[in-house]
């Protein structure tokens, strides 16, 4: 099985954040709740992302040198696409290299909020107006590009780590069907998680 390293997680990460930048400026949001609209595209990620990890788990051992790849990329990808959505909808600049970090921050799960803090950014108390629409403006005021691509480098070093946390080689893994219903209830709870995180950061805070 090839390794997967930090590189790895950040070219990956990289090639669907702008496949989902991409997506995202040709799509026709009709959006007349921003809360509800939200809701709707938590629901719809991640039990896609259930879905797919069940699929791509259902495999067994034997197929882990197959699958892994595949099912990093989609998982990251759906979990990326819901957090930028997410961001989008509420009015943040997704070009800018500081919203970018907030989202892959968001994939860490509970990680996040030390992570952002770096940035200036308590979610666990509600962000000032001023934010909203300006997150380039305020976060540049208070760190550097140099500390952005620190904080970027621990982002990729805790995903990887999750993604050894996942236990991908237990034994489970032999007995497809249970591999199945193991992956994909992990990858679905791990994306409602992050769905959550992702809310207080760029909707919550925003009806402070």
């Amino acid at each position: 099985m090839k390794k997967i390293t930090e590189e790895k997680i950040k070219q990956i990460l990289e090639f669907v954040y702008q496949k989902v930048l991409k997506e995202i400026k040709n799509s026709k949001q009709d959006i007349k709740c921003v809360d509800t609209h939200c809701d709707l595209i938590i629901k719809k990620h991640k039990y896609k992302a259930g879905f797919y990890g069940f699929v791509t788990g259902i495999g067994g051992l034997f197929w882990i040198p197959l699958t892994l790849p595949t099912n990093l990329t989609l998982i990251l990808y759906l979990q990326v696409k819901m957090v930028a959505n997410i961001a989008y909808i509420a009015g943040y600049d997704l070009e800018d290299e500081r919203v970018k970090t907030m989202v892959f921050a968001c994939l860490t799960g509970d990680n996040a909020y030390e992570l952002l803090k770096r940035m200036g950014i308590d979610i666990h108390h509600h962000m000032a107006e001023h934010l909203k629409k300006h997150i380039s403006i305020h976060v540049g005021k208070h760190i550097s590009q140099k500390t952005i691509k620190q904080i970027q480098r621990k982002i990729f070093l805790k995903l990887l780590s999750k993604l050894g946390e996942k236990g991908l080689l237990s034994i489970t893994r032999i007995i497809p069907i249970i591999s199945g219903i193991i992956g994909g209830s992990n990858d679905f709870l791990h994306t409602q998680k992050i769905a959550k995180i992702a809310k207080e950061v760029f909707i919550k805070s925003e009806e402070a």
